[in-house]
């Protein structure tokens, strides 16, 4: 039990380790820095708790009412498959660029424009002090309705100044598909979920 108990830690430790250095050199659109504004800091508690990585949808409050998925035009499932990301919107808005250490109190908006519901999310959170990944956090969103916007909170870092997100994971049951990063997809309907 301890031996597959220290297996799992180091292959943690190892895909995190990874994880970081493809943040690091990744520049392209699925990546967004943020840096901690002192507001934030300021509202936010000393102490750190434990974050809370599991997070069930709910649909956005009264204030913001989620805005619904248009019924036309109505796609086929391999158009949505094919060009996800249309459909799926993660972001945070860009605070100020200079602040003290520390990132407390943030949130992605995650909003679903799948005709259907997202059954499975998975962003990585990678946290920055001058440029050196310090600490990755993978966050799950399960159940996201369609047309919902949700926040979901991004754990507290009291030693970052900045953050990057990643989506890595992203799985529709009923339009088949079944995106990860980590994977190699090739043909002209590379995110259709494999049978079986």
């Amino acid at each position: 039990m301890v031996l597959r108990f220290y297996r799992l830690f180091w292959i943690v430790f190892v895909l995190s380790l990874v994880a970081c250095g493809r943040q690091r050199e990744a520049s392209s659109a699925g990546n967004q820095t943020l840096a901690a504004p002192a507001e934030a800091r300021a509202q936010a508690a000393p102490a750190a708790s434990a974050p809370q990585t599991e997070t069930r949808a709910e649909p956005a409050s009264a204030a913001e009412p989620a805005s619904p998925v248009p019924a036309k035009p109505t796609y086929d499932n391999r158009y949505i498959r094919n060009h996800w990301q249309q459909f799926l919107e993660v972001y945070s808005p860009a605070p100020p660029e200079i602040s003290p250490p520390g990132l407390f109190g943030y949130q992605l908006k995650v909003r679903n424009k799948f005709p259907y519901q997202l059954d499975t999310l998975v962003v990585l959170v990678s946290y920055f002090v001058g440029g050196d990944c310090i600490a990755v956090e993978p966050l799950r969103i399960h159940q996201v309705t369609s047309g919902a916007l949700i926040f979901v909170p991004i754990p507290d870092n009291s030693h970052a100044r900045t953050f990057r997100y990643q989506v890595r994971k992203v799985v529709c049951r009923k339009a088949e598909l079944c995106f990860d990063i980590d994977q190699l997809y090739f043909g002209d309907d590379p995110y259709r979920c494999a049978a079986g």
